[in-house]
């Protein structure tokens, strides 16, 4: 009976044992694992900021402080342009700038494009009034990011709102929708950099 107990024992302490390496390894490789996914995503992130970088860098902004009809593209991804005009207002965001305005659609998709001329001291006033909206908002969801000099801002009040002040020029790309329309954005850049 001794040797049966003393067999369960020497089981439960190699059962121990086991246990004792078999958990911080697989400690490690959950955070390796994790890591990795980190890593990633991060990699991701920089790909995508470089993008960015470049696709301003190479835009061509208009010549003139009223843009004119021939700015705004007449296929920007998948989206196709239904109205533009002057009336470069936003009530919701304390804008009451002149500039100009396009909208387009997509099936239920609408997306209204502005651009402004716009200094440096202008744009940040201007990102100053979105924020000061942003922050007093209560209830419903509300985020924002600033990274330089875009802005985005989603909330259950102001709907999805991009900033984007390049060469002097303040583009904002608002939407209802709640898909991100980052890609949109990125479209919108290109098409109206390529040569006419």
């Amino acid at each position: 009976m001794q040797q049966k107990s003393s067999s369960v024992g020497c089981w439960i302490a190699g059962c121990g044992c086991a246990a004792f390496v078999a958990i911080p390894s697989l400690i490690v490789l959950a955070t390796l694992w994790v890591g990795l996914d980190v890593f990633q995503w991060g990699m991701v992130q920089v790909e995508q900021e470089r993008q960015r970088f470049e696709m301003a860098a190479n835009w061509q902004p208009p010549n003139e402080s009223i843009v004119g009809d021939d700015f705004f593209p007449r296929i920007v991804g998948q989206y196709e342009l239904i109205a533009h005009d002057t009336d470069a207002q936003i009530p919701a965001l304390n804008f009451d700038l002149e500039g100009n305005h396009a909208t387009y659609q997509s099936g239920d998709s609408q997306i209204d494009v502005y651009l402004y001329a716009a200094t440096e001291l202008e744009k940040e006033a201007l990102f100053g009034r979105v924020d000061h909206l942003h922050e007093n908002q209560t209830g419903g969801f509300n985020v924002k990011t600033q990274i330089g000099d875009r802005l985005y801002v989603s909330s259950t009040h102001l709907k999805q709102n991009y900033l984007w002040w390049i060469k002097g020029w303040l583009l904002c790309v608002r939407t209802h929708d709640v898909e991100d329309r980052t890609p949109f954005i990125m479209h919108f850049l290109q098409a109206t950099s390529e040569a006419p």
